[in-house]
């Protein structure tokens, strides 16, 4: 499956988002984007996360529910940590060290115990697309 028949399907089962997002699957920028994924997936390369968890994060919080968007700049690349959501990694994978960093600043800042675990689904059914 091409990166843009995933994409269409995986927007096909968020709730609101397809209407507002599938445009930008036609965009010359996304065009280019979903070739050179497509070369890298077929030369063997790890694209991660999983092409399953592309839209994890639309998929958890209908678009109608977001309250707070958080977007992340630091992408996990070793096997089993990203899973579609910023910040987040699965039960049982180590806390990377840019989720330990939100994590000290939490409990600084707003007194937050620091979790054991690095799986961030909580706000997901607050309102909080991540």
């Amino acid at each position: 499956m091409t990166v843009i028949a995933a994409l269409k399907e995986q927007l096909s089962a968020t709730a609101g988002w397809q209407t507002h997002l599938e445009g930008e699957l036609e965009q010359e920028y996304m065009q280019r984007l979903a070739a050179f994924l497509d070369g890298e997936m077929a030369a063997g390369k790890a694209v991660y996360p999983q092409t399953a968890d592309w839209l994890q994060a639309l998929q958890s919080t209908p678009l109608d529910a977001v309250k707070v968007v958080i977007l992340g700049q630091d992408p996990y690349h070793q096997p089993g940590q990203a899973h579609g959501l910023s910040f987040s990694v699965q039960p049982g994978v180590k806390v990377p060290p840019s989720l330990k960093n939100m994590y000290k600043e939490l409990a600084t800042d707003l007194q937050v115990s620091e979790p054991d675990h690095g799986f961030y689904s909580a706000g997901r059914s607050r309102g909080c697309c991540y």
